[in-house]
Formats: C-alpha cells, sequence, structure tokens
C-alpha cells in the first residue's frame, strides 16, 4: 500500500506541476461516450464484456469519467465418464459489475519534455497519452448450473480499489495498464454438514489492463481529444 502511495502522489504532484505549466486558463471542453462489447473464450471458459461510460475534458488537458461495467463469464472443469469419456461437465456462472471513476491528464504538450523533445514528436503524432488516477467499486456474485458438484451454496464480492492509470488513445481506441491495491470483502454459504456462513477480507495489489473505445466525441471547446480524432 505504501508504495502505491508514493506513485499516487508522484503523479500528483506531476499533474498539478504540468497543468501550471500550459498557462492556459481558457475553458476548452469536451464531452465523449465511450463503450464496448467483448466476447472472450479461454479454453474452457468463455465470456462477455460490457462497458458504457461518459468523459468530460476540460481546461485543454484534463479529463474525469464514469464507466459501468458488466461481465458475465462461465467455466467448467473437463470429467470422466466410462461410457462417454472426457467431457465439459456443468458450468459456474460468475456475474461482475462495476463502477469505474477516472481522472486523466493528456500529455499532449509541446513544451519541454521527456528527452526535452515535444510527446507529440515522441509518439510520432500517432498517439495521445495520459497519466491518472482511478477508483472501481465492484459486486460480483456466483450461481451454477444444474449438475454442477460443489459445497458451495452461494458467493458473493465486494471489491473497493484504488490506483494509478498510464494510458495512450490511438485513434477510437483508449488503452491504459497501472498498479492498483485492492480490498475484498467475501461472503461464503457452504453444505458442509449443515449450513456454515463465511465473511472474510483480503487486501491485494495489482496490475490492471484496459481497454475501451470512444463513440461518440462532442466538440465544445479546443480540447486535445478532439484534435486526436
Amino acid at each position: 500500500m505504501k508504495h502505491l502511495i508514493i506513485v499516487i502522489l508522484a503523479l500528483a504532484i506531476t499533474i498539478i506541476s504540468n497543468g501550471k505549466s500550459t498557462n492556459d486558463t481558457t475553458d476548452h471542453n469536451t464531452w465523449s461516450l465511450k463503450g464496448k462489447v467483448f466476447p472472450w473464450t479461454v479454453m474452457a471458459a468463455s465470456g462477455i464484456n460490457y462497458s458504457l461510460g461518459v468523459e468530460y475534458g476540460f481546461k485543454k488537458v484534463h479529463a474525469i469519467g464514469i464507466d459501468a461495467a458488466y461481465n458475465d463469464y462461465s467455466f467448467t472443469n473437463e470429467e470422466y465418464d466410462s461410457a462417454r469419456g472426457y467431457y465439459f461437465g456443468p458450468r459456474q456462472f460468475t456475474v461482475v459489475r462495476g463502477l469505474f471513476l477516472n481522472y486523466k491528464r493528456y500529455l499532449h504538450i509541446c513544451d519541454r519534455a521527456v528527452l526535452f523533445k515535444p510527446i507529440s514528436k515522441l509518439f510520432k503524432g500517432d498517439c495521445l497519452p495520459y497519466i491518472g488516477l482511478f477508483g472501481r467499486y465492484g459486486k460480483s456474485d456466483v450461481h451454477y448450473q444444474p449438475g454442477y458438484v460443489t459445497k458451495q451454496i452461494a458467493y458473493d464480492e465486494w471489491q473497493y480499489s484504488l490506483g494509478a492509470l498510464f494510458g495512450v488513445l490511438s485513434g477510437a481506441i483508449d488503452m491504459n495498464i497501472g498498479p492498483f491495491y485492492k480490498t475484498r470483502i467475501m461472503k461464503e454459504v457452504r453444505q458442509d454438514g449443515g449450513l456454515i456462513t463465511s465473511r472474510t477480507q483480503r487486501s491485494n495489489f495489482g496490475i490492471r489492463v484496459g481497454f475501451n473505445f470512444f463513440l461518440v466525441v462532442k466538440r465544445i471547446g479546443d480540447h486535445y481529444l478532439v484534435e486526436n480524432f
């Protein structure tokens, strides 16, 4: 947790210092709509991820956004039967709903930057990099297809995350990666010689990798987000 706090503080100082260097106090506003529908399959697991959000750009280089996400996936284990041989058994289904809040500071600036070159030239003008911070709240639950063998009757999980973002906007594609610190509160009901309800809390570090698509960008001013389209 201590290392993540240091990263976040360093990002905040960078954002503040870079924000002052632009000497631009004019309101440059942009509204945009983001979203995706992403089906996926990995071996015996498959699912689909939906997200929809908005982003508001202001003061030329800053932006705040909120995204709602819904991830529905399932997996199964390979089983063996003397008559049927190997086959995939009943599936376990997991539904994850989340709310993602973020702040971005776009870095497509013309003053001196890394190696005393404009960042726009470092990226050859094809990409718009940014740094930022995010918070996430998530809720997941599990249910089973009839015939799935388990002692677990019900499982619910609440997730709270805080982290940093390092991303790039290329055309209409927004890609980012960053460290986060997550706290998970888990409630489980099991059938083990009687009903047993347990509630546990765990915390861990992780690396977030995400992407999204800008669907609509509404020009209100000369925000750098618009300049990339």
